[in-house]
């Protein structure tokens, strides 16, 4: 590929989930993602590359021994496509990770089940505290969400290169929860018990609904029980990181 072609797929992946999607790969920039995608199985396809602005003796060494194609550039051409407030140098087309059921074990710790989100900058702020808080993965419902949206890596703070992302429908779960005996637990304001008493299942199946409309129908149907998250009258409901990671601590201490 030329280097004009590089930076228009760049372009592309910065803006557009129809290229993400086809071509199931997406990009990242900054020292921090590039060492961290580089410590997990995310296959760099192309490597960007400026001396002058990255100073790290890490990324140096990496890109000696990886297979990857590596584009040098000047300051000015990293700065046409870097979207951080300080261009750092280095960035990469990486290869998507989304896998099916087949990824899912009876000793994984806990998965969260989503549907639908609002805000993939949320939905990063979850994945990090599932990183922190010692979660396996997420399984995304049908095709709405789209964890490598370029938000929410960034808000991931390096944390999606260490949860798997598996991809179902409905239908295909409830099969798969059914055959292993697994029980899916729903966080809704009905829920019978509060979420810090309840005894959780290993592993855990944590449905997590979208925060004004909370669990679809869809997931209902799924959960065998439901926990609340006490609230004070009239309050918001709280977002989906926030959410989720009182919900993970307590499944996880």
């Amino acid at each position: 590929m030329t280097k004009e072609a590089i930076f228009s797929l760049v372009k592309h992946l910065q803006t557009n989930r129809v290229t993400r999607d086809q071509k199931r790969l997406f990009f990242v920039e900054g020292i921090r993602n590039f060492l961290r995608a580089s410590e997990h199985p995310f296959q760099a396809r192309v490597i960007l590359y400026c001396k002058k602005l990255c100073q790290s003796s890490e990324v140096r060494q990496y890109i000696q021994v990886n297979k990857a194609l590596v584009i040098r550039v000047s300051p000015e051409e990293f700065r046409v496509f870097s979207q951080t407030e300080r261009a750092s140098g280095i960035a990469a087309v990486l290869e998507q990770q989304i896998q099916s059921l087949k990824a899912v074990y009876a000793s994984d710790s806990s998965w969260i089940v989503l549907h639908q989100i609002r805000n993939a900058g949320n939905f990063g702020t979850l994945i990090r505290s599932a990183n922190a808080a010692g979660n396996t993965g997420f399984i995304l419902l049908e095709q709405s969400i789209e964890p490598f949206a370029p938000a929410t890596v960034r808000a991931s703070m390096g944390g999606i290169y260490q949860q798997k992302f598996v991809r179902a429908s409905p239908v295909q779960l409830k099969k798969f929860l059914e055959q292993n005996g697994f029980c899916a637990i729903g966080a809704s304001p009905d829920g019978t018990m509060g979420f810090q008493e309840f005894a959780y299942p290993q592993p855990t199946f944590l449905m997590l609904g979208e925060e004004r409309a909370g669990l679809s129908q869809v997931q209902r149907e799924l959960c065998t029980d439901f926990v609340r998250i006490p609230m004070q009258a009239n309050t918001d409901s709280l977002n989906l990181g926030v959410a989720g990671s009182l919900l993970l601590y307590a499944i996880h201490t």
